[in-house]
């Protein structure tokens, strides 16, 4: 049972995958993905039931239409969600001898989407056996599927694909080589040129919303770094505090680096930083969203298992959202009324500045230049 526990726990850290079925398309639609929702956990997560549904609806579908290609995609994803990986690789299986008989040129999406979730697939089963180094080959054969998905499609998910494959590429080098680098040092040096903190951060940001890394402190503390890289300190303060809160969770860290960073007693992210004053307020701002984002979920829940349990399912009734209310959100960056006037308005000042500098040196220089040619002029 303990190691059951442990790997309960160590599993968020490293599985940080994105899986692709209809919700997925749904949160692409969405546009740019909120970071303060993605750090602070504001995002949809279904109950079993949900899933338990779907698979059942889609089931029977295929029985009768065993070529759509998006329903073979929706029983895994929903095999995977209520951890049933082996399942969610048999209906990719299934799919795979679908996808066999049609032209390859036609179906380029399909191939996409099978290789991505298979890779995903994969790695957690990996991780849900163990993650034993033995068994490493694997999380290769995993990782090879990915980056074949990434082939076909190199900029499917906003770029965060790309930040999963780094992310398996560095759990496979901390197994093989440990104690390893941390996170954030490995996506750093996997950068190329070209690419920027903010690409890293879109694709961290990704496999937490769409993916399995909500659990991760690897991954928080990644995202922290990336985003002080940035120069966004206020959100990188509120990625660190979910790493922290994380890790005094009892969340394991695959980093030994990382975690003898945090038994010291403190993380270290910062590259830019925020005033020491302002950090009150971001904790104070960090608790109020996490609050308000487990209310967010725990009402959402609630609302969703009534009409489930009544045989209802937002995949088939158009109505099940009806009357639907969000919890609204906690404070955001209460920052005292002084400070947050200079951060809104910090370049407007400092252009006032500027030119007034600038007029009252004209007219010292003019003044100057004047007494000067006064001086050398003869006397009467």
């Amino acid at each position: 049972m303990k190691l059951l526990a442990f790997l309960g726990l160590l599993l968020p850290s490293a599985a940080q995958a994105c899986l692709w079925d209809t919700d997925t398309l749904e949160a692409e639609t969405q546009g740019k993905l909120d970071l303060v929702d993605a750090i602070t956990g504001r995002f949809p997560r279904n109950p079993p039931l949900y899933y338990q549904m779907r698979l059942a609806r889609v089931t029977a579908e295929l029985a009768k239409n065993p070529n759509d290609l998006d329903a073979y995609d929706d029983a895994a994803v929903a095999c995977e969600r209520l951890e049933k990986s082996l399942e969610a690789i048999a209906w990719m299986a299934q799919k795979r001898q679908v996808l066999d008989t049609l032209p390859k040129s036609l179906n380029k999406e399909a191939w996409y989407r099978y290789y991505a979730n298979l890779g995903t697939f994969k790695i957690h089963h990996w991780f849900r056996s163990g993650a034993k180094v033995e068994a490493i080959g694997e999380a290769q054969e995993a990782r090879d599927l990915i980056a074949k998905a990434l082939e076909i499609n190199p900029n499917a998910h906003f770029g965060r694909e790309r930040a999963q494959l780094r992310t398996m590429e560095w759990v496979i080098d901390v197994k093989l080589r440990p104690p390893g680098s941390m996170l954030a040092s490995y996506l750093d040096k996997a950068r190329t040129p070209g690419e920027k903190p903010g690409d890293t951060i879109k694709g961290l940001a990704g496999l937490v919303v769409l993916g399995n890394a909500w659990g991760s402190p690897d991954l928080f503390h990644a995202l922290a770094i990336a985003l002080s890289m940035k120069k966004d300190s206020h959100l990188a303060t509120l990625a660190k505090l979910r790493a922290e809160e994380l890790l005094k969770g009892g969340a394991v860290s695959l980093s030994k680096e990382l975690a003898a960073e945090w038994e010291s007693g403190r993380l270290m992210v910062w590259s830019w930083q925020p005033y020491d004053a302002e950090l009150p307020y971001l904790e104070k701002s960090f608790r109020s969203l996490r609050r308000a984002s487990d209310e967010y979920h725990a009402h959402r829940t609630e609302f969703m298992l009534e009409r489930l349990k009544a045989g209802r399912h937002p995949d088939t009734d158009l109505s099940f959202w009806n009357g639907y209310q969000e919890v609204p959100r906690g404070h955001i960056l209460d920052l005292p009324r002084t400070q947050r006037l200079l951060q809104e308005y910090g370049l407007q000042f400092l252009a006032v500045g500027v030119v007034v500098v600038s007029v009252v040196g004209v007219i010292l220089i003019r003044r100057w230049r004047r007494r000067a040619r006064a001086k050398r002029q003869p006397g009467p």
